[in-house]
């Protein structure tokens, strides 16, 4: 049976050391549904239950222009979440039962070629009942939207799963602000009238890889394929003088600006009950989708919205990735 009062002291522990909630999923319950090989059994038999925890992103970091920095931020909490979850696993192991953490950023290319975590935390984290995931494949919790980390630890003691959240948190293209706003047009911005957003929800990972790592090892392998490609002949000098190089040595050592440096649809994710309110009177924020910016175009067999696009002054973004492409000749300058 079920040990509920293991489980609520569990809970009392992680919100004492900083998460901001707890679900659990049944191991057995959850494989079923998964159609791949991101299932606990593929790091370690015998586990009965999956912890799940979320943390939030601060306030502050979405009211920062420079991504770079917002990106530590992001680091800055999930170290604490990493941390929480080591507390929990020794805190369960000293109760007599075997606790595993789950890495949060791990990428195991024997599940998945192009890289995957050991467990896809945001279906997951819907699973435990913590959330739901949204039309940009972002989980949402209640409390603070999309602006969460998530992580998760396995154990064999037998905890009483948490049922799934019944009505979705994301409205789908009926708020669409995510997909107006996603630089690499990487989320849908169509999907036929009347459909659940469980329906149409997805995400071209591959271009918004591309905008959300600019400063990872593999945004460096791009960078090389541009300088190899360019139809230019290059002055070296020039190019090492690109603020890139120094963007990149920087996050290597600090993290500031490295692996995911994207935060638009973070932004304006409207769900929220503890945060969204803040976000949005951060003068800053109020320029991603000004009064007028967003159209929605409803036929009678779809429904597709449109983006106008920010004022000038709301384009730092991108910039020196525009400047770098315009240097080898595979784009124009900003």
């Amino acid at each position: 049976m079920p040990d509920t009062e293991l489980k609520s002291a569990l809970a009392s522990y992680a919100a004492e050391l900083g998460a901001d909630s707890l679900g659990v999923a049944n191991v057995v319950e959850y494989s079923a549904t998964v159609p791949n090989e991101q299932k606990p059994e593929f790091l370690v038999a015998g586990m009965q239950s999956i912890v799940v925890l979320t943390k939030h992103l601060l306030t502050g970091t979405m009211a920062m222009e420079d991504v770079a920095s917002q990106s530590l931020g992001s680091h800055l909490a999930l170290d604490q979440l990493e941390e929480v979850l080591y507390g929990l696993a020794e805190w369960l192991e000293d109760q007599g039962y075997a606790a595993l953490p789950i890495s949060c950023e791990y990428a195991d290319m024997d599940l998945k070629y192009s890289g995957a975590g050991l467990l896809d935390l945001k279906w997951t984290a819907e699973h435990a009942g913590l959330g739901h995931v949204g039309l940009n494949l972002n989980f949402l919790s209640p409390e603070y939207g999309s602006r969460v980390l998530l992580g998760a630890l396995l154990t064999d003691a037998v905890l009483e799963p948490d049922p799934a959240l019944e009505d979705p948190l994301c409205p789908g293209l009926e708020c669409g602000r995510c997909a107006v706003l996603c630089p690499p047009k990487a989320i849908p911005l169509e999907a036929p009238r009347g459909a659940s957003v469980n329906d149409y929800r997805d995400l071209d990972q591959r271009g918004c890889s591309q905008a959300a790592t600019r400063l990872s090892i593999r945004s460096l392998y791009v960078v090389l394929q541009k300088l190899v490609h360019s139809e230019r002949e290059l002055d070296p000098a020039e190019v090492l003088a690109q603020s890139y190089w120094h963007d990149f040595y920087i996050a290597t050592n600090s993290k500031r600006g490295a692996f995911a440096a994207c935060f638009e649809c973070l932004y304006v994710c409207p769900v929220g009950s503890k945060d969204v309110r803040k976000v949005m009177r951060v003068p800053y924020r109020r320029q991603d989708l000004p009064p007028g910016s967003v159209t929605h175009i409803r036929g009678d067999q779809t429904h597709e919205v449109l983006f106008k696009g920010p004022p000038p002054e709301r384009d730092p973004e991108y910039r020196r990735d525009r400047d770098f492409d315009a240097l080898v000749g595979l784009g124009r300058p900003s």
